[in-house]
């Protein structure tokens, strides 16, 4: 599975949590029987009186997906060198960052129109949606010494798996059967000079997975054999009941996560990521 680094990059918890609320405890026993303390608590106080949970809505609603304008955006790659290996990148990442361009996707050929389907890792000083952009960016680069460079029409993304992203403040609507993010922003899963994300509704189901090669040790709290829906009901129950322990456990429903859809919502969970 390809991965692409930029803005962002992966989160574990345990570097998360060190992050925002110091050394996480050494003592897991007394954590863990704590959280399905709060988690039991907050199953009763839901059954017991759900109306006085607003966030909560018992209703059906639809959830569906449409990444038609996502797939029908042409992009071109300012391409400074392409590899085999995602690996041999990291050098000419390196130069790029050190001459200042630190926004520089690394590229999977197969997942674009236009680029070649046997697959290559190719550096990216910048996808934009902009020909006029992309013209203007490859000047900067072959001023700052890559000579090599070029601008290439890299037509529509048709990978797999999308980005989408919680900044924490958007409402999400828990039932028995599912999970809505509501109005979060939905983008290919690279890093773009001039493309805007969708503003959308996601649904994740029962039967959504996490992909086998997920690290499932990224996603706070998660418990052996857990599904989506079950992971992501854990951390709401928290939050809502207990917010401190929340966040000392790593925000985990905040970030940018990558998954693949089908026509109702979330199939698989592909990985978590932070901004930089």
């Amino acid at each position: 599975m390809k991965k692409s680094f930029g803005r962002i990059v992966a989160v574990s918890l345990s570097l998360f949590a060190l992050c925002a609320c110091g050394n996480k405890s050494s003592n897991e026993q007394p954590v863990t029987e704590h959280v399905t303390k709060v988690i039991e608590e907050s199953r009763v106080a839901l059954k017991e009186s759900p109306a006085s949970i607003s966030q909560i809505v018992q209703k059906e609603s639809e959830g569906k997906i449409d990444l038609t304008e996502l797939k029908e955006r042409e992009y071109y790659g300012i391409f400074v060198a392409a590899y085999k290996t995602r690996e041999e990148c990291a050098k000419t990442e390196a130069e790029l960052e050190k001459a200042g361009f630190i926004f520089n996707p690394v590229v999977y050929t197969p997942d674009f129109s236009k680029l070649n389907p046997e697959p290559y890792y190719a550096v990216c000083a910048d996808l934009c949606v902009s020909k006029e952009q992309a013209d203007k960016t490859l000047a900067d680069i072959k001023k700052a010494g890559f000579k090599d460079a070029y601008v290439k029409a890299a037509g529509t993304y048709i990978g797999d798996t999308f980005w989408y992203m919680r900044y924490g403040n958007e409402d999400i609507e828990v039932t028995d059967d599912y999970v809505i993010f509501h109005d979060v922003n939905v983008s290919i899963p690279y890093n773009t000079y001039d493309d805007e994300a969708l503003t959308m509704d996601i649904k994740v189901g029962q039967d959504a997975e996490f992909d086998k090669s997920a690290n499932t040790s990224n996603f706070g709290l998660y418990n052996e054999g857990d599904t989506p829906y079950l992971w992501i009901t854990r951390n709401y129950n928290l939050m809502q009941y207990d917010p401190d322990e929340y966040v000392i456990k790593g925000n985990a429903l905040s970030g940018i996560f990558e998954v693949s859809f089908d026509e109702t919502g979330v199939s698989k969970y592909y990985g978590i990521y932070w901004w930089d």
